[in-house]
């Protein structure tokens, strides 16, 4: 994964498909895939819920009721773990592919990530992120471990 790929998806989902600040669903089985596909959506401005592609269809943490608890509008899913669901939902395959719009800058703090627990010790909660409490979070990794540019490494912090 490189800083061109990420910005090729931020395009792609900052070229018309969403409006910043719309909530879309993540259905991705590749972790790599799907790390790159969350991080483009929020650079573009959108709410991101990543789910598991092993979340059951039905009960209290089946998808539709994970999908309505979220407010997601939509779902980015790889044809492995396309949802059988009532949203709409878009091929990662298409838009990682479809040619991007030019020029189009990160949407800044807006968007973030919505996390869903399975209500195991409780109802079910959703927790909204946003960019820029990542974005501190991603700064707060790089000082205690003297990160620099040179340096890679993966931290998903509370993406998934």
């Amino acid at each position: 994964m490189s800083f061109a790929a990420l910005e090729r998806w931020r395009r792609a989902f900052a070229s018309g498909v969403f409006s910043p600040g719309t909530t879309v669903a993540v259905l991705v089985a590749d972790p790599l895939s799907c790390a790159a596909a969350v991080l483009g959506a929020v650079a573009a401005g959108l709410w991101v819920a990543p789910l598991d592609p092993a979340t059951p269809e039905e009960g209290p943490s089946g998808l539709d009721t994970v999908l309505t608890r979220t407010g997601a509008q939509a779902v980015l899913a790889d044809r492995a773990a396309a949802p059988a669901c009532e949203l709409d939902w878009i091929e990662f395959d298409e838009l990682a592919s479809a040619p991007a719009t030019r020029g189009t800058a990160a949407v800044v703090n807006s968007g973030g990530i919505v996390l869903s627990s399975s209500g195991t010790t409780g109802p079910p909660k959703v927790a909204r992120l946003a960019q820029s409490r990542l974005l501190h979070t991603a700064r707060c990794v790089v000082a205690h471990h003297d990160l620099t540019a040179d340096d890679r490494c993966f931290n998903p912090l509370p993406l998934l």
